[in-house]
């Protein structure tokens, strides 16, 4: 930084800062680039003021916000005090208000901090230029006062100079004023025509010359020219000359009177003027905030900046002469009068909040400041309207976001970098039962258990390190000590700068969740009669087990258990007794087995014992004792003893197999076996029983194919009535010309189909085959029945009824030629099942017969109520008619119970004459077996029957 060439003198600034350092350094500054410059300092407005009335100085250099006294207000009293003083605003404010206000006091020139101190000392240089010309020209007018009193008049006209032109002596001359005016000392050159043509700059003698000629030839005056000269030292000044002409009667001019009038400084501050309203005009359309300027009197709009017209969405030619409320800008025209009455009340409105709209409707909020102003003499009413939509948006979502966090039923809490709690919200307080005071100010890991807190620490650890941290669930305790399981979500916290501040924690109580979820894996996995592992839990231990077994190579045994006669217990004494054997026959098996040994219940009767860890397989033997033996002692069922009994089987690893399926099939397998001896048993699985296995289940595959394969016949019994000596049934008997075997007997495979599940589509096949064969009879005139047996697992086939129904339809028979056989047992597995069942094909004209009567567990208050039409009793009883006294008897009552029950009675078996006469005697309806006839073919059976 230089300093300037030429002298300041006699020139003092005073500068208002509150700033420190700001202040001694723009003092330094000001002494080093003006030597000559008297400074004088000051720290508010007060104390500048005090200093202007002592010290009086030309400049005041002044910041607008400062305490005591503000800029404005202090600038306002200079200006009382010297109006001539010249004021600089050096400020950081660009507020619409601050401008107007600098503007109405006088405010001479206006710089932004940060100071640009170039643009400063050039504001500067201009000040005290201006300074300097105001002294020359009142040293000027001392001059021109006392030299010439003459020229009084012209004094009064500042920069007024005048000269004469007398054409007769050819002489000029000229004021002081106008030597002045041109930078002349008065009289230092003659004032002549050459010397004014050599001061006016080349580019406008031309037109000056141009009007002075004009004016002479048309005999006017020159009114007023404005030019410039320019003075010896090369400052330009403008001027305006005027002309006035004397002439003779022969029209030649006889004297010119001129003036020059110097209005540089008129002109300098019309420019200022209108630099300061363009600079007006540029702060007004480059503020953001909505600026609008209003006719005081009729409140049209006069002038609106571009953020107006941008927010609201309007052209400037739609609002410019519009009122607000023909654009209907306000929501609320209370509003408008409210703002209306405190500008008239105050002078002024400061940040009152109104709603406005845009051109679409839509509601804007905004904070108003209003204050008159005199635009073009008129006057008017500035407005602003600053939108703060976004921040009232803003404001609403963080409150609302405050009171969800308040009142969230979570434990929400903020931590400063060390891991210290900051806030404690409500939902915390009701958790955790500690209040806010209580907890702020501890770290988090005080709410963890103590084997916990590293878990915590570590977590905020990372989060402070910049890692990101997942969901994780652990253990807080309550004040009371109570655990709680939670579900812990935290995460970090960043400054203004992005720098670690500390974390936010979100802690949801999963107590009850977690103790439902630990219930529902363990009834997943457990039975819910027993509580035994289910069959699922016990193929994973197996699984694990077997792992263990392959790494150490020990023996593992696994142990299939089916209880003897469950169903006729069931049956019997019914569901809830058949429960209580079941838990009590676990509740016995878990105490007879070692600690390692794990007992599972995998369906209806069946459990598994898995015993691992065997260091040799005698082991197993000891084991399978105790079990043998816990079924020696009857079991006590609400005050009833019950024997039951259980077939075993075992499978050993690594001897029987390498798998778990492999090892549970296998001591099923063995397990089958021991209940073919009569129960009571167990059996060590084999390769005898392997080879067992595998034909039953390749028999099970060939009875699924039989069907398509044509495999299947039917053969035909007759059943005879007795008291007319007719054949009045058909009993449809299955045979199986097996690949291999060729022609089984039901007996040979019909365990297997039933115990497969390869039984339902042979009995669908049939249905279908008896009723086509019974309505090719029918055709015929034959007038018998056909009687198909069902098995357990045909009859509670939920399809039933639609398997029959499309038989029925198929073939086209008449439904009450057709007759279900079914046993005492599938009757009284379900009975509610089998009562609608058989009412439901009943009505669609089917009938009923209850074969095997007399072997099952049946009973009268349900066979009553059922639509049976025959009782077949039982071949056993049959048998030995003629020999045991006994059975007569139970024959005869069978006889007698079901004619009371209007049932119809076949004896089946039937093979002599003996057995045929006793039944005759004692009122059997029907008989049927081979001294009637043996099951045949359809043709032979229509012979036999022909015959008859």
């Amino acid at each position: 930084m230089e300093a300037v060439s030429y002298e300041v003198r006699d020139i003092t600034i005073l500068f208002v800062e509150d700033e420190v350092d700001a202040r001694e350094m723009l003092g330094k500054m000001l002494n080093l680039k003006y030597p000559g410059l008297k400074v004088l300092l000051a720290e508010n407005g007060a104390v500048g003021l005090e200093l202007f009335r002592e010290f009086r100085p030309q400049i005041v250099m002044t910041d607008i916000n400062m305490p005591v006294m503000n800029g404005i207000a202090m600038a306002r009293n200079l200006k009382n005090l010297d109006p001539e003083v010249t004021v600089v605003a050096v400020t950081a404010h660009s507020d619409t208000s601050y401008l107007l206000d600098a503007i109405e006091i006088g405010v001479d020139h206006y710089v932004l901090k940060p100071v640009n101190y170039q643009d400063l000392f050039a504001v500067l240089d201009r000040v005290m230029e201006k300074l300097t010309l105001k002294r020359v020209v009142a040293q000027q007018l001392e001059r021109i006062r006392r030299r010439e009193q003459q020229l009084s008049d012209a004094q009064k006209v500042t920069h007024l100079g005048s000269w004469e032109w007398d054409a007769a002596s050819g002489q000029v001359t000229a004021s002081d004023e106008l030597y002045r005016i041109f930078g002349l000392e008065p009289e230092a050159v003659p004032p002549c025509y050459q010397a004014f043509r050599e001061r006016v700059p080349e580019g406008e003698w031309e037109n000056l010359e141009k009007a002075v000629q004009q004016a002479l030839e048309q005999r006017r005056a020159i009114t007023s020219h404005y030019f410039r000269i320019a003075r010896p030292d090369g400052v330009l000044r403008i001027v305006r000359g005027q002309l006035e002409v004397s002439y003779d009667e022969a029209g030649r001019p006889l004297a010119m009177i001129g003036t020059c009038h110097d209005l540089t400084e008129q002109k300098w501050s019309e420019a200022a003027l209108r630099a300061s309203e363009q600079r007006f005009f540029k702060i007004f359309q480059a503020t953001p905030d909505l600026l609008s300027i209003t006719s005081q009197a009729d409140g049209r709009y006069l002038e609106v900046n571009q953020a107006f017209l941008k927010v609201l969405g309007y052209q400037r030619s739609e609002v410019i002469g519009q009122t607000g409320e023909e654009l209907g800008i306000w929501c609320d025209h209370t509003e408008r009068e409210q703002v209306l009455a405190g500008l008239a009340e105050q002078g002024e409105v400061r940040d009152v909040e109104v709603r406005v709209k845009d051109r679409q409707g839509r509601e804007l909020t905004a904070l108003v400041s209003a204050e008159p102003i005199e635009v073009d003499g008129r006057q008017s009413v500035l407005t602003l309207f600053k939108d703060i939509s976004e921040r009232k948006r803003y404001e609403e979502d963080r409150a609302r976001l405050a009171a969800i966090v308040e009142y969230s039923d979570d434990a929400i809490m903020a931590n400063d970098s060390n891991g210290l709690i900051l806030t404690w919200n409500t939902g915390a307080e009701k958790m955790l039962g500690y209040w806010g005071e209580e907890a702020k100010g501890r770290a988090i890991t005080f709410l963890a258990p103590q084997d916990r807190r590293d878990e915590i620490h570590q977590l905020c650890q990372a989060l402070k390190n910049g890692e990101r941290v997942g969901h994780l669930e652990t253990i807080f305790l309550r004040k009371d000590a109570t655990p709680l399981n939670v579900s812990l979500t935290m995460s970090a916290i960043k400054g203004t700068q992005g720098d670690f501040a500390g974390t936010s924690c979100i802690a949801r109580d999963v107590t009850e969740r977690t103790r439902m979820e630990e219930t529902i894996k363990h009834q997943a996995q457990h039975d819910s009669l027993t509580d035994l592992p289910n069959r699922k839990l016990f193929m994973d231990f197996l699984a694990l087990e077997l792992a263990q077994a392959r790494r150490n190579r020990k023996n593992i045994a696994v142990l299939f258990l089916d209880l003897d006669h469950f169903k006729q217990i069931n049956d019997t004494l019914g569901h809830e007794a058949g429960d209580l054997l079941l838990q009590a026959v676990a509740h016995r098996l878990r105490r007879c087995v070692r600690e390692s040994d794990t007992v599972a219940r995998i369906g209806g009767d069946e459990f598994n014992v898995l015993m691992p860890d065997l260091a040799q397989t005698d082991d197993v033997g000891t084991v399978v004792g105790k079990i043998m033996g816990v079924f020696s002692t009857p079991f006590l069922l609400d005050n009833l003893e019950v024997r039951a009994t259980t077939s075993v089987g075992v499978s050993m690893f690594p001897v029987d197999g390498d798998t778990s399926e492999e090892l549970v099939r296998k001591a099923d397998s063995a397990m089958y076996v021991a209940k073919q001896s009569e129960g009571n048993s167990y059996q060590f699985f084999n390769e005898e029983i392997n080879s067992r296995t595998g034909r039953r289940q390749r028999m099970a595959r060939l009875l699924r194919e039989a069907p398509g394969n044509g495999e299947l016949e039917l053969l035909f019994q007759p059943q005879l009535r007795l008291d007319r000596g007719v054949v009045v049934g058909a009993e449809a008997l299955l045979r199986w010309h097996h690949p291999d075997l060729g022609l089984l007997l039901p007996s040979q495979f019909l365990a297997v189909a039933e115990e497969t599940g390869a039984i339902v589509p042979i009995g669908e096949w049939v249905i279908r085959k008896a009723c086509a064969q019974m309505k090719e009879w029918q055709s015929r005139g034959f007038g018998f029945s056909m009687t198909v047996n069902l098995s357990n697992r045909e009859f509670h086939q939920p399809n039933l009824f639609e398997v029959a129904s499309r038989a029925l339809a198929e073939s086209g028979l008449d439904p009450h030629l057709l007759e279900l056989d079914i046993t005492e047992n599938a009757i009284m597995e379900n009975p509610n099942y089998t009562i609608r069942s058989m009412r439901r094909l009943a009505e669609l004209g089917i009938g009923f017969s209850v074969d095997d009567f007399g072997m099952g567990a049946s009973s009268l208050h349900w066979i009553k109520q059922l639509p049976i039409r025959r009782v077949k009793i039982d071949k056993s009883f049959i048998r030995e008619i003629d020999k045991e006294p006994n059975d007569l008897a139970v024959v005869s009552a069978m006889i007698c119970m079901s004619h009371n029950l209007n049932m119809t009675v076949n004896a089946v078996g039937v093979e002599s004459q003996e057995q045929l006469s006793l039944v005759r005697s004692h009122g059997c309806d029907e008989v049927q077996g081979d001294l009637i006839g043996r099951p045949l073919p359809p043709d032979q059976f229509e012979k036999l029957v022909a015959n008859l």
